[in-house]
């Protein structure tokens, strides 16, 4: 309990530091594959709010038991936060590691939720998982019969819509994800953000300006410290070749993509524009050797080459499964 605690309090003061704290972020599964119980999604929620809205939900059930038993979540019960604390679930794209634990539960949610994506992405839902042959039909869309426990609601990209019974609102960017359709969720409460990022590849890689146009978006809000956090995946170490990152990050061009926003915010000093910023590093895939070997830690690693090549002063947290964090 001491070390829990102490875990906490360590998050807490580390995410917190760069402005008042407005949002809670809890973590329900952090890794991007192999690991199943531990994938990527995570409930945001600000600090004077009973309900969470879901980024994305690759573990759901199994990571809001852990967080119960690690006290993160405000002595609501697993069964009572699903059926009435959670009533939106931003998907960014339709890939497993992102989606199955929602898939799992959704037989059991009947508290009319939305399920909401970009278009692109709910169009996979409909036609490849919620169709009767992969998995049920549980919403008011797609194939029939349709048991409308849930609303399936697609939204388009580069609008501001009000998140469902929740006092969030969300803007949609979409990502170059090795030809995927996914997504960047930018939540907005009052004058406060959080940026999420799904799956995506850099845009040097990719052959895009998906990632430069988020950040001409964003950087307006850093200057006035009105961005809390930014939540960027990093899925391999710096040994993973390019053509082998399959639409993702490694340390090197996740450091690239931050030097890019640090330019654009303050092309004068941008060693200086981003520092203290909270950046929460998402979904670093696991490797069977870390199972294997007991000196092998993937995420270790793949921090210490963030922290290595971090010349311009973000604070890089690496999120813990059950632990909730202030921003």
């Amino acid at each position: 309990m001491r070390k829990l605690l102490i875990t906490f309090l360590v998050l807490m003061l580390s995410s917190s530091s760069y402005c008042a704290p407005v949002f809670e972020i809890v973590p329900l599964g952090v890794n991007g594959g192999l690991r199943d119980g531990n994938l990527s999604a995570y409930l945001v929620k600000t600090l004077d709010s009973e309900n969470y809205t879901a980024l994305d939900g690759g573990s759901l059930v199994r990571g809001l038991e852990v967080a119960f038993a690690k006290q993160s979540l405000h002595d609501k019960n697993v069964d009572e936060l699903l059926q009435k604390h959670i009533p939106a679930y931003l998907i960014s794209h339709a890939h497993l590691d992102h989606l199955m634990g929602l898939v799992m539960a959704q037989p059991e949610l009947r508290e009319k939720q939305t399920i909401i994506a970009r278009t692109e992405t709910m169009q996979a839902l409909l036609k490849n998982v919620f169709n009767w042959s992969v998995w049920g039909n549980f919403g008011d869309d797609g194939e029939i019969p349709r048991l409308n426990y849930q609303h399936y609601q697609s939204i388009p990209l580069l609008q501001w819509i009000a998140v469902p019974n929740t006092n969030l609102d969300v803007k949609v960017f979409p990502l170059s994800h090795a030809g995927m359709a996914s997504s960047a969720f930018l939540i907005r409460y009052k004058t406060d953000y959080v940026l999420y990022f799904g799956d995506t590849g850099a845009d040097s890689v990719e052959k895009s300006i998906n990632m430069e146009n988020i950040w001409n978006e964003v950087a307006p809000l850093i200057r006035n410290k009105q961005l809390h956090a930014i939540m960027l995946e990093c899925s391999f170490l710096n040994s993973q070749p390019e053509d082998k990152l399959f639409g993702h990050l490694n340390p090197k061009l996740f450091m690239a993509e931050l030097r890019q926003l640090a330019a654009i915010v303050n092309p004068s000093d941008f060693k200086n524009s981003l520092r203290g910023l909270p950046v929460i590093v998402t979904h670093i895939k696991p490797r069977l050797i870390d199972f294997s070997n007991s000196n092998e830690d993937t995420g270790k690693r793949v921090i210490n080459e963030l922290s290595l090549g971090n010349d311009i002063g973000v604070t890089l947290i690496k999120p813990e499964q059950g632990i909730m964090l202030s921003l």
